[in-house]
C-alpha cells in the first residue's frame, strides 16, 4: 500500500476546489453573457421547414436550441465512438498467421529483466 504525505493530499483538494472554482466562473460568465445577449436580441424569428411546417421564437431561444442540439449530436457521437471501442477490444485476437504453435503447458515467455541503475546514478549534479 502507498502511503500518501498530507502536502500531497492537500494539494490534490487544492486543484480540485480551484478546478470548481474556475468551471463555476466560466458557468457564470457564459449565463451573464447569454442573458445579456438575450436581452438586446428581443427579435422574434421564424424558422421555416418543407411544407410550410415552421415555428417562431425569439432569437436567444432559436441560438440555445442549436447550441444544445450541437451539444447532444456530439454526446451521441462520442458515445458511439466508445461503443465501437469497447467492442473491438472485446473480441478474441487471432495470433498471426506465421505464429509458431506452442504447447498449451509451455510457460509464456518473459521479457528479459531490465537492469536498474542505482539512484545515484540518476542524478544530473
Amino acid at each position: 500500500m502507498k502511503t500518501v504525505t498530507w502536502e500531497v493530499t492537500v494539494t490534490v483538494v487544492m486543484v480540485a476546489v480551484m478546478r470548481k472554482i474556475l468551471f463555476g466562473a466560466v458557468f457564470v460568465l457564459a449565463a451573464f453573457l447569454a442573458v445579456t445577449f438575450a436581452v438586446k436580441n428581443p427579435q422574434t424569428i421564424t424558422i421555416a421547414w418543407y411544407g410550410g411546417a415552421g415555428f417562431t421564437q425569439p432569437l436567444a431561444v432559436v441560438l440555445g436550441l442549436t447550441l444544445l442540439l450541437g451539444v447532444l449530436l456530439g454526446y451521441v457521437a462520442a458515445l458511439l465512438g466508445r461503443v465501437k471501442m469497447q467492442r473491438k477490444f472485446r473480441r478474441p485476437r487471432k495470433p498471426p498467421e506465421d505464429a509458431p504453435a506452442q504447447p498449451p503447458d509451455a510457460p509464456a515467455k518473459m521479457p528479459p529483466a531490465v537492469e536498474r541503475r542505482p539512484r545515484e546514478a540518476l542524478s544530473h549534479d
